[in-house]
């Protein structure tokens, strides 16, 4: 197998590229590089080394263009126009959430972060918000989602030539509900995390009462939420640590609360590279994660890896990374209340709750995940 294409429609900085490097990574163990088929890519070799520390070999190739039509059917048009490119590969390895209207006579392995099928389908705007709207006929992107809910309820999934991974036992469980699939047919191979070694939470370095956060900044992740979290523990410091995507203005919203309210513990740090997030990491003692339905969270097990004692959301992935129900929260209130009870805690007792975090957390290694990965993919090299 010589010609294998990674492909998604649209590629940025996050947890779903650091899935692609590393199966870039061990389609370079094999002796292959990967193209990486989208529209439109926001990376580049260096921002790879900088943010990521990886050094792979793949080519990123822009297809078509790069077409102003709403995301739903972006993927769509993107999938089809996969037919036009698919004599020029022995795979596809699509990561994408949706497989509708790929080539069905290619093989092809689907890794999915969760499945597109369920935020279209499901009545709530977006399943990050649980509790907020539902979609609307007088929204364009609800609009684009309504409109194309009669493909996805027609989509079987039943691709003789199709490998199913899920990112988490959430995420499968979510997949099962919408395809007449078995357990047995959807494989959960974890997403890679760099794990550091074993820190303590009283390592050297560490600030007794400082809170760090991880991910793009976006009303999904909730930094708004965050800020407010911060504002009612005044003698924490908070480190809220993320990719700011050009043209969006939630960072700059994330300022003016802190600027108009005055809130001093709040320390914003926007596009750090690699080092400069792991400093932070080692530096603080607690991790906040507030995404609703979390299909995983990649950065809740890095923050654990290094040394931090995480406080996340009662939902989604979060709750196989996290299993302690007295580490997760459900509103504002509860969040302060679960810190505020960490703080009094000592070191014994703080290191006796991280200890089987971090046991926990060895499934979810780099070195797992390529595993998982040279398996999935040495057995699609024997049936070609």
């Amino acid at each position: 197998m010589s010609k294998v294409a990674i492909v998604q429609n649209r590629i940025h900085k996050g947890g779903r590229l650091q899935v692609i490097l590393a199966i870039v990574e061990v389609l370079n163990s094999f002796g292959i590089t990967p193209d990486l088929l989208t529209f439109h890519s926001q990376i580049s070799e260096s921002e790879i080394r900088s943010h990521y520390g990886k050094k792979i070999t793949c080519d990123v190739r822009e297809i078509f263009v790069n077409p102003r039509i709403p995301y739903e059917w972006n993927i769509l048009l993107f999938n089809t126009l996969l037919s036009l490119y698919k004599r020029e590969y022995e795979l596809f390895i699509n990561s994408s959430n949706s497989s509708l209207f790929l080539p069905k006579d290619i093989p092809l392995i689907s890794y999915i972060h969760y499945p597109r099928k369920d935020r279209v389908l499901s009545g709530m705007k977006s399943i990050n918000f649980p509790d907020g709207k539902m979609k609307s006929w007088f929204d364009i992107e609800d609009l684009s989602r309504i409109l194309v809910r009669p493909f996805y309820y027609l989509e079987r999934l039943n691709r003789p030539q199709e490998t199913l991974i899920a990112n988490s036992r959430f995420t499968r469980r979510k997949t099962l509900q919408h395809y007449p699939l078995s357990r047995q047919e959807v494989r959960v191979i974890y997403p890679p995390v760099r794990l550091a070694q074993g820190t303590s939470v009283s390592a050297s370095g560490k600030e007794e009462k400082s809170v760090v956060t991880l991910g793009r900044f976006s009303a999904v992740k909730r930094q708004l939420e965050q800020i407010q979290v911060a504002s009612e523990l005044e003698d924490f410091t908070f480190y809220l640590v993320g990719f700011v995507k050009p043209g969006s203005g939630y960072y700059q919203r994330c300022q003016a609360l802190i600027n108009e309210d005055n809130i001093g513990n709040v320390h914003l740090v926007p596009n750090a590279a690699y080092d400069e997030m792991a400093a932070i990491l080692r530096k603080a003692r607690f991790f906040l994660h507030s995404n609703r339905n979390e299909p995983f969270g990649i950065t809740t097990v890095q923050a654990i890896a290094h040394g931090c004692i995480p406080v996340v959301h009662d939902s989604g992935g979060q709750k196989e990374i996290v299993p302690n129900p007295e580490l997760r929260y459900s509103d504002v209130e509860e969040a302060v209340e679960i810190f505020k009870r960490l703080s009094q805690q000592d070191n014994r007792e703080l290191q006796e709750l991280l200890n089987p975090l971090e046991q926990n957390s060895a499934q979810y290694s780099e070195e797992q995940f390529r595993d998982n990965m040279r398996e999935v993919l040495t057995a699609q090299i024997r049936r070609l």
